[in-house]
């Protein structure tokens, strides 16, 4: 059973009621899946949210190849840790251009979409 929990606040600085129910988020946009890492990772077509503790070092966070994840978008937000999140790409895929991104401020996030040709950061 589901348990409703105030959560984030939306950039319109209005407050949301969101529900969680074990690794989901209903967020009243629908679900959104998320999984929480603290060690290098390659993203799965089934995660739309990357949560990122980088406390026991540099987390890599790969992305699939563009031609599996084509109209695919993913957020990756660094959470605790004073280390960096890698965003990087599957093979030469690129990411507006660049092989990989850094988030190296904490809090930091990214919302990349896979096109045809590349990730575009949204």
């Amino acid at each position: 059973m589901a348990t409703r929990i105030p959560l984030v606040l939306d950039t319109s600085n209005q407050f949301e009621q969101h529900q969680r129910e074990s690794d989901n988020l209903f967020t009243g946009y629908g679900l959104v899946r998320y999984v929480s890492k603290s060690t290098d990772y390659t993203a799965a077509l089934t995660d739309d949210v990357i949560l990122v503790d980088t406390s026991g070092g540099e987390v890599t966070i790969t992305l699939p190849p563009i031609a599996d994840a084509d109209g695919k978008f993913f957020t990756i937000k660094r959470l605790g840790g004073d280390n960096n999140v890698i965003v990087a790409t599957n093979a030469s895929e690129t990411i507006q251009g660049e092989a990989q991104k850094v988030l190296n401020v904490r809090w930091w996030g990214m919302d990349v979409l896979a096109t045809d040709t590349e990730w575009v950061i949204i």
